[in-house]
């Protein structure tokens, strides 16, 4: 009897310790987990610090400028990048992103003659119908303004409510502002024109305009693919042909584009924003404000290029 309780003690004890090395060993795995984490995350942090140093001896004229890289989730630069500014066409992007939801790419669109009044010409003709998905590319490319009232008329409609279409568009496009992040951002237009003098008709900042992009880009990049081309051609359904003309000179100049959005009118100076992927998987947006209407390109071309160099070590 006394050796079969030994040995039951025996065994005991053999179970206890197996239990306690077991622990450890867990205890003890997690421990070098972490710490392997938290040598990531130095490392991680170092090359933002490293990459911020070198992006901030980047000299642009633009008045506000951000640089996001998405495979990291983190800015790698910004110059008054929260600062509220006078976004010119840049708002036609928002107006895009916002009746995504709200049209089917399929719709038939036909150009109504008020839509012909804004300030602008791209040749568009009254009672002409229009493809969607077309109209919203020509739009984008071209920086349509009457493109862009048509779009937001048909939009409108289908919204319903009180106000006029176009009204209740700006509506959901400061609605789908809030919904991305763009807390410093306001829309009274679905162009972006100038109200007067002193009047912006859409404000927001440089990191704003980043979120935008990034969204865009994401959400419906059948749309914004055709904005990385320097020209595209669109038949409508009525059988009229038309050449648009992209907006955006940095085409040809920034290496991996995916889109880009201008604009530019006497209150805003020169805005760019752009996407670009510099390896598969991994994209950069960078936005300028208040840059001029050449030196938007060149802001934009310059910190491209130091992200990449520093980025991939080319």
């Amino acid at each position: 009897m006394k050796v079969m309780a030994s040995r039951s003690s025996l065994l005991a004890y053999l179970l206890v310790a197996l239990t306690f090395l077991t622990v450890g060993a867990a205890l003890e795995d997690k421990r070098r987990e972490v710490d392997a984490r938290g040598q990531i995350a130095l490392a991680r942090a170092a090359d933002l610090h490293l990459a911020r140093a070198l992006l901030a001896s980047v000299k642009v004229e633009a008045r506000a400028a951000a640089v996001y890289d998405t495979k990291e989730e983190r800015f790698l630069y910004g110059k008054n990048a929260g600062e509220a500014l006078p976004l010119a066409s840049v708002t036609k992007l928002m107006l895009a992103t916002a009746i995504a939801d709200i049209i089917d790419e399929n719709d038939i669109i036909t150009i109504p003659a008020e839509a012909l009044e804004r300030e602008g010409e791209s040749l568009l003709i009254a009672g002409d119908a229009w493809n969607a998905h077309d109209l919203l590319s020509f739009t984008l490319i071209e920086s349509s303004n009457d493109g862009a009232e048509a779009l937001a008329i048909h939009a409108g409609k289908l919204i319903g409510g009180e106000g006029s279409p176009t009204q209740r568009t700006v509506e959901a496009m400061n609605r789908k502002a809030r919904e991305i992040g763009m807390t410093n951002s306001i829309f009274l237009d679905v162009s972006g024109l100038d109200i007067d003098k002193s009047e912006a008709s859409a404000r927001g900042s440089a990191a704003d305009v980043v979120r935008l992009m990034r969204h865009a880009t994401a959400a419906m990049p059948q749309i914004t693919r055709g904005t990385a081309k320097s020209e595209m051609e669109f038949r409508t359904l009525g059988g009229n042909f038309y050449l648009a003309r992209n907006t955006n000179k940095a085409i040809g100049k920034i290496e991996g584009l995916i889109a880009g959005k201008t604009g530019f009118t006497d209150l805003a100076g020169g805005n760019l924003a752009v996407a670009i992927e510099i390896e598969p998987g991994h994209t950069l947006i960078i936005a300028v404000l208040g840059s001029t209407l050449e030196g938007r390109f060149t802001d934009v071309e310059v910190l491209a290029s130091a992200a990449r160099r520093i980025i991939l070590g080319q």
